[in-house]
């Protein structure tokens, strides 16, 4: 399910990191960064808010943004996570979400995680403030997993 995911294994030095920890960590990570290629430009690194819905990462940022015209310009990124002792990095392409029950999920399960309310109309998300958001959801191709204690590290392909 979208949203808070129950953790129910666990790291050791014996044991390799599970998929399930990997996305209780993208569940439970209050800031994530994102990072896209912006042509021939210098990689861009920004922090965001994310949630994970669907097998993947979901963030809104504005499509005027730099990261926003990035990931318009070339779909493809990495977004890393740091919770409780595990960072956990994901790469994966990138589809701008204009579905209007797709974009009420995201409100919801964004809104449940950051306690920050938003509307969905024409094609995005808005907020109190009046700004306006696109959505964009990283489908995972890879997720590297590291923990500190004690340091075990794995990577998954999807």
């Amino acid at each position: 399910p979208d949203g808070c995911l129950p953790c129910s294994t666990f790291c050791s030095a014996s044991v390799r990191v599970r998929p399930p920890v990997a996305i209780n960590v993208a569940t439970l990570a209050s800031c994530t960064g994102v990072s896209a290629v912006p042509g021939q430009m210098a990689l861009h690194v920004m922090p965001v808010w994310a949630v994970w819905m669907h097998d993947g990462l979901w963030l809104s940022t504005s499509g005027d943004s730099t990261k926003g015209r990035n990931l318009a310009r070339k779909p493809r990124c990495s977004l890393t996570l740091d919770e409780s002792g595990m960072q956990v990095v994901v790469e994966g392409n990138v589809r701008r979400v204009t579905d209007d029950g797709e974009l009420r999920r995201f409100a919801e399960v964004y809104a449940a995680k950051y306690s920050w309310p938003m509307t969905v109309r024409n094609d995005a998300v808005h907020f109190e403030d009046g700004a306006r958001g696109y959505v964009y959801a990283v489908r995972a191709e890879t997720v590297f997993a590291f923990v500190e204690e004690p340091f075990t590290s794995t990577r998954w392909r999807f």
